[in-house]
């Protein structure tokens, strides 16, 4: 859920070896610059779904949990 096909990575079908070869072939042809682009924005959510963004969510939840009672 997390890669967007074609924008952040490819999506294949688990143990589709075509649609596998397919994305790898793409990813060869694929110019430098869109390269880039797209592994830019695979940090992006790496960088929104790090540990520690997931310790500071929860710091948040148990924060508001404490006072709420």
């Amino acid at each position: 859920e997390l890669i967007q096909h074609r924008i952040n990575g490819w999506v294949f079908p688990t143990g589709d070896s075509s649609a596998l070869s397919e994305c790898l072939l793409e990813a060869f042809l694929t110019p430098q610059d869109k390269l880039k682009q797209m592994g830019d924005q695979g940090r992006k959510v790496a960088e929104k779904y790090s540990i520690g963004k997931m310790v500071e969510q929860y710091d948040k939840l148990y924060s508001r949990a404490v006072n709420e009672s």
